[in-house]
């Protein structure tokens, strides 16, 4: 369990005895001792949900409104031709599905850096929602985590060793408000 939260929040190991017995460093193992008596937060559910990209908060970029963050960033990573699409999906699981159809049909910016795409589109809905802003007020200094089985690069994945991309920049963001 230790090793696979330390992929989630970024804390590296220690290279000589510790790691090759498999223990974590002291310091590590302090940071984590603190972190699960804090009980990190899945955002996907109960009132934390509002920082989840699903989420039904319109969000304003560039004079453009998209009905969810998940419409957002799944129109602003394709091309302009192929925006229209997702920005008339009527859900944030079908503006997902034509994120998908766009990547099949290479219509995927290849230049975009998902993470400053993914970090402009939650300082915008942070920015537009006063109640997603006291929701993130609220997690104080637990975790953020968007528990995905499938999903390692946004989430932690199936087995808790996906990179939790999502999760760390809301705790970014968290961290510059306070």
């Amino acid at each position: 369990m230790l090793r696979e939260l330390s992929s989630v929040f970024d804390f590296k190991w220690e290279d000589k005895k510790r790691k090759n017995r498999g223990l974590p460093s002291a310091a590590f193992s302090d940071t984590i001792k603190a972190m699960l008596q804090l009980e990190p937060i899945n955002f996907a559910e109960h009132r934390f949900h509002y920082l989840a990209p699903f989420s039904a908060h319109e969000i304003e970029i560039d004079g453009v409104i998209y009905k969810t963050a998940e419409h957002a960033y799944q129109a602003l990573r394709v091309i302009p031709e192929a925006r229209h699409r997702i920005i008339a999906a009527r859900s944030p699981l079908d503006a997902w599905r034509e994120g998908q159809k766009c990547k099949e049909n290479n219509e995927v910016l290849l230049d975009y850096d998902k993470d400053a795409l993914m970090e402009q589109i939650f300082r915008a809905k942070l920015k537009q929602h006063d109640d997603v802003k006291q929701v993130l007020i609220e997690s104080g200094e637990r975790g953020l985590l968007k528990l995905h089985g499938s999903d390692y690069y946004w989430g932690t994945g199936a087995d808790g060793s996906g990179k939790n991309r999502m999760g760390k920049i809301w705790m970014k963001l968290r961290e510059e408000i306070k």
